[in-house]
């Protein structure tokens, strides 16, 4: 099953929580999904942190995310904030998310509390 059906296959009741979880399902529960979406994220990932030209010219526009479906998702879980500040705050947990994850999760001996610690810090990013 792809991130996007995970993600409508969610209740429309799942809190934030249950939302990051599936959205960053690659991340913070990496056995939960495919080797090859576990690889395209690992290369994503690297792709940000080293701010690949490649990578940059693939991604969308500010406006071109305001109106992506995930966003949108976001949305119904922050209806405190406006759409482009959702924009702006994912765009932050994803690059942030690389520098986080680049050494610490993935040569961890507990793996879990580092896992809990980022999921931890995207909620606050998000939230806050």
């Amino acid at each position: 099953m792809s991130q996007g059906a995970r993600l409508q296959a969610l209740p429309a009741d799942a809190d934030l929580e249950a939302f990051v979880n599936v959205w960053l399902g690659p991340v913070l529960n990496p056995e939960s999904v495919s080797k090859r979406e576990r690889e395209l994220w690992a290369l994503l990932q690297k792709g940000s942190v080293e701010n690949a030209p490649q990578l940059q010219e693939l991604m969308p526009s500010m406006q071109e995310m305001e109106v992506s479906p995930l966003i949108a998702m976001l949305a119904t879980k922050l209806p405190h904030l406006e759409q482009s500040e959702i924009v702006f705050r994912h765009n932050a947990v994803m690059l942030g998310l690389g520098g986080l994850l680049r050494g610490a999760v993935e040569s961890a001996a507990d793996s879990h509390d580092q896992r809990a610690f980022v999921l931890r810090w995207v909620l606050a990013s998000l939230q806050g």
